[in-house]
């Protein structure tokens, strides 16, 4: 089917043919060059290949096995994140791993590697995959990956963007989790240091750790932010019925100017801080809302106008500290960036299944800029630097601007990648920064 299709920051698209993937039977590949996609969550263009077709996954969603005593299950590759949470919880099991989004397919989460709030305790996804099934255009049947059969494979799958063929299925180890509400607790903070202690503090006793900070008001001296950690609780008065957590209305349109500016983002952040300081230390609440808040609008990637947004994620090693998020807010400020939205948290030391996978031991800053165009790709070329220099990286599933360079620099196995990547798979992000199709 012939269509429109677009990243989920809206700065690319492209117009072309989308295959479905259909349900039930084997899928029949697409001529070369192609790309299996998920939901399309993807921020940059690695969901995108201008060049060539789309194999659309999302219709097949199917739950091929269960054993709900050793938490395991095997799923097809376009079933959600979302819906594995509300499959498993009546069962008295959980993901293991949930990102910012419940949009999110299981083929996409092992392409992209996700990680979530709880990286320090849990790794990322890919950590928690014990198989899966590919299927490849240099091959005539699928076949099973995993660390022991065709290992090779199995690791450049899990982070590999797509590119080493199409994830018909995996199997997921599952953890254990009593209900649908986590014990949470949200405590604001001035500045870098106190941001640290607190999570230095929470290491051992809180499961999911992230902070949302304010980077209008951020400087190399101040950052203020609420500092959110949650764990799991049992409740008895469960009845095993699962409220699901549905957005509470879609965005129509899409604006016809941002109307996100220093102004408009300080006045939210000084309400949404002071609101934050106004509820109870701890609470309980459900884990949609404290996994997934901004699923509460669907499309509301429209709010930033026409000409769309990036999300500019990085990760530093612990073995730089933190003075180049100090540099980071600095630049920002000197170039009078817009940041309506900014997560910052930390990174554990479990080794990634991954070759590419994104995180590292130390701590990642997301950030939602508008595009301003040049303007907006000058700030990433002074970001990219600090963050080069420190030893990090960005994630290549939120990126729609980085250098091949730096990419390189930060994901040294590329090139194992290319050498097993699926001949007839490519796609707009690996042309940008391997230089590959050429």
């Amino acid at each position: 089917m012939a269509g429109q299709f677009q990243s989920w920051g809206r700065t690319q698209s492209q117009t072309g043919q989308g295959v479905p993937a259909g349900e039930g039977k084997l899928p029949k590949l697409p001529e070369s060059p192609f790309l299996p996609v998920g939901l399309g969550r993807s921020y940059g263009d690695v969901c995108l290949n201008r060049e060539g077709k789309l194999l659309l996954m999302e219709d097949r969603k199917g739950i091929l096995s269960t054993d709900w005593n050793s938490g395991l299950i095997r799923l097809e590759g376009g079933y959600t994140l979302g819906a594995l949470a509300e499959t498993c919880l009546p069962q008295g099991w959980f993901p293991p791993v949930l990102p910012g989004t419940r949009h999110v397919t299981i083929g996409g989460a092992i392409a992209n590697d996700v990680h979530g709030k709880n990286h320090h305790r849990a790794g990322s996804f890919g950590n928690h995959v014990t198989r899966l099934w590919l299927l490849r255009s240099d091959r005539s049947e699928p076949f099973e990956c995993s660390p022991e059969k065709e290992p090779e494979l199995f690791r450049s799958t899990i982070g590999g963007l797509g590119l080493t063929g199409v994830i018909l299925s995996a199997e997921i180890q599952l953890k254990k989790a009593e209900g649908p509400y986590l014990e949470v607790e949200f405590l604001p903070f001035d500045d870098l240091g106190t941001f640290a202690n607190l999570t230095i503090e929470s290491d051992t006793g809180w499961e999911y750790t992230v902070a949302w900070v304010d980077l209008v008001e951020a400087s190399v001296e101040r950052l203020p932010g609420i500092f959110m950690r949650g764990n799991h609780v049992s409740d008895p008065a469960w009845d095993r019925v699962v409220k699901p957590h549905r957005a509470s209305f879609r965005w129509p349109l899409t604006l016809p100017l941002c109307p996100f500016n220093r102004f408009t983002c300080g006045a939210f952040n000084r309400l949404y801080g002071w609101r934050q300081g106004l509820r109870k230390t701890r609470f309980r609440q459900h884990y949609g809302a404290f996994f997934h808040p901004l699923d509460v609008i669907d499309d509301w990637n429209k709010l930033y106008g026409p000409r769309g947004f990036f999300q500019y994620q990085c990760v530093i090693p612990e073995s730089s500290g933190l003075e180049p998020f100090r540099e980071i807010f600095q630049q920002l400020r000197e170039h009078r960036a817009t940041v309506p939205l900014a997560v910052l948290k930390q990174t554990g030391s479990l080794e990634a299944a991954g070759w590419l996978s994104f995180p590292m031991p130390g701590w990642t800053l997301a950030m939602d800029i508008p595009n301003k165009g040049q303007k907006t790709l000058q700030l990433f070329r002074a970001l990219d630097d600090i963050v080069g220099a420190a030893g990090g990286r960005l994630y290549p599933a939120k990126d729609a601007a980085m250098g091949s360079s730096f990419f390189q620099s930060g994901y040294p196995r590329w090139r194992e990648l290319e050498a097993v990547r699926d001949p007839a798979i490519q796609s707009d992000f690996w042309k940008r920064v391997a230089g590959a199709f050429d």
